[in-house]
């Protein structure tokens, strides 16, 4: 497999930032996808009484 190189010899992209940004979106995603739980967990109030 051959590398793609620019005019200047410098790879077209640099697979440490890619990871990184995979790494960092799924840290993102986790903490969205938990503050959502949260949320919808705290309006259900399962031990209040509703009123009649």
């Amino acid at each position: 497999m051959r590398l793609l190189t620019t005019k200047d010899g410098l790879p077209r992209l640099s697979w440490g930032s890619i990871i990184a940004g995979v790494i960092l979106s799924m840290i993102v995603y986790l903490i969205m996808s938990a503050l959502g739980t949260a949320i919808g967990a705290s309006l259900l109030a399962p031990l209040s009484k509703p009123d009649p």
